[in-house]
């Protein structure tokens, strides 16, 4: 339309018709996440299912002209290249609740089945009610997660929910951002309760909601509550049992109780379902705790080229002893972390700085899995007396440890010392304790 202040509907219509067709048991629908990468630019549907290892692509249009808003959609199947389904809905862009009601509309009844999946009622949760909230969560779905930008869509996210606060996936929505919020800011700990309020008034008004179920599962385990996050996760993987995301979500519990054989079985689960989401990285972990580093590094490719990926990466390389290449991956990492300037034979001088840093994070971390990991650097570069603290501190907030605290190459230098056979069996404690739990709880 040549009108800028309609971008944002470039990412916000997309993320209405996925949300529609993520109700669907029988569909596994790709996360916004993957195919908002699409959204600025010219392509084939039949080029980017394949890049997206899916069998059908829904793509469109729309078309401004005054405050007239026409949207077009197609879904076209990618093994025949030929068009399945097309629809145009026309409407006023001030009457975005009633666009968006005709769009789901058209979806399920004349997507759906189609694509294999039965008619669905409508899911009154999902309903806006009010049109300024409505544009403010539509909005928000194209600003970026860095931290600044974050802060910003946090800001609409909560006006949003104030001017309406029964609609579900602006919740869901204003959860994440607290999540990332307490991952950038001075005040985790305000921003993870923030985050689990939010997700838990989400499944209050829906509690099909897949993203909001996986974001109190990651929040359950992250504080400790391992348990509670074992219960969401079985939950949700028997509410949604063709979702990726729930059995990424039964994965992420599995590693903390130490399950690693387990956890990478739910991810691989995750993994088939949908091969491109970089929101499955960190089953990494639990392949290089298994010492399956081939595998790990197949986890860390989903995210490739980030920082996140570029440090788990020099973790991994650091671990099989191919120190050169870490060094390599090391240079294009920012900003200062031990595991790097270990990799690059750093002074002593700021390794011991580091350190200091490094530990003084991971104790003051609401997470215990940095503790686990910042134990095998510190262990790594010449300090294994602090890397027990954090060892004991990790098992104590219910990130088991066991068995990768035996096989660590990392930690090496520290399974002779006498406190280590006191942190092992504290380890194995911890993960029979959740496996009665488990066992007296199971579905």
């Amino acid at each position: 339309s040549g009108d800028s202040s309609a971008d944002y509907l470039r990412l916000a219509l997309p993320d209405t018709v996925a949300t529609t067709l993520s109700y669907s048991p029988s569909l596994a629908i790709r996360p916004f996440a993957q195919t908002s990468r699409y959204a600025n630019q010219a392509f084939d549907p039949q080029k980017a299912g394949q890049e997206l290892g899916v069998a059908d692509v829904i793509t469109g249009h729309f078309l401004q002209e005054g405050d007239q808003l026409q949207v077009t959609l197609e879904a076209v199947d990618v093994a025949g290249n030929k068009l399945l389904w097309r629809d145009t809905i026309t409407g006023r862009k001030q009457e975005m609740i009633s666009m968006q009601d005709e769009i789901t509309a058209r979806v399920r009844r004349g997507l759906l089945p189609l694509l294999g999946g039965p008619p669905m009622e409508d899911q009154s949760a999902t309903r806006p009610k009010n049109e300024e909230a409505y544009d403010l969560f539509l909005r928000s779905v194209a600003i970026s997660h860095d931290p600044q930008p974050n802060l910003q869509a946090i800001q609409m996210l909560e006006r949003s929910v104030g001017l309406d606060p029964n609609y579900a996936p602006a919740w869901a929505a204003l959860s994440l951002r607290y999540y990332y919020d307490a991952s950038y800011g001075s005040d985790p700990m305000a921003g993870y309760q923030k985050s689990e309020a939010a997700s838990a008034r989400a499944l209050a008004l829906d509690p099909d909601l897949v993203t909001a179920s996986n974001r109190m599962i990651v929040l359950k385990a992250e504080r400790g509550e391992l348990n509670a996050a074992y219960d969401a996760a079985a939950a949700s993987l028997a509410r949604h049992p063709t979702s990726p995301e729930a059995h990424f979500g039964m994965s992420y519990v599995l590693r903390y109780a130490g399950l690693l054989e387990e956890s990478a079985k739910e991810c691989e689960a995750a993994l088939a379902m949908d091969p491109t989401n970089y929101g499955w990285r960190s089953c990494a972990i639990a392949y290089y705790q298994m010492s399956n580093y081939a595998r790990a590094k197949d986890f860390i490719r989903l995210d490739a080229g980030s920082e996140w990926a570029n440090g788990a990466l020099v973790d991994v390389l650091l671990r099989e002893g191919k120190d050169q290449e870490a060094a390599e991956v090391a240079k294009r990492m920012s900003g200062r972390d031990l595991s790097k300037a270990f990799a690059e034979k750093r002074s002593r001088t700021e390794l011991a700085e580091l350190a200091q840093d490094a530990e003084k994070y991971a104790l003051t971390s609401i997470d215990p899995e940095p503790k686990y990991i910042v134990a095998g650097n510190l262990a790594l570069v010449g300090y294994p007396q602090k890397a027990f603290p954090l060892l004991r501190r990790a098992i104590e907030q219910n990130y088991c440890s066991y068995p990768a605290m035996d096989t660590d190459p990392l930690l090496a230098g520290v399974r002779a010392m006498p406190e280590f056979a006191e942190l092992r069996q504290l380890g194995m404690e911890c993960q029979k304790k959740f496996l009665a739990y488990r066992a007296q709880h199971a579905r």
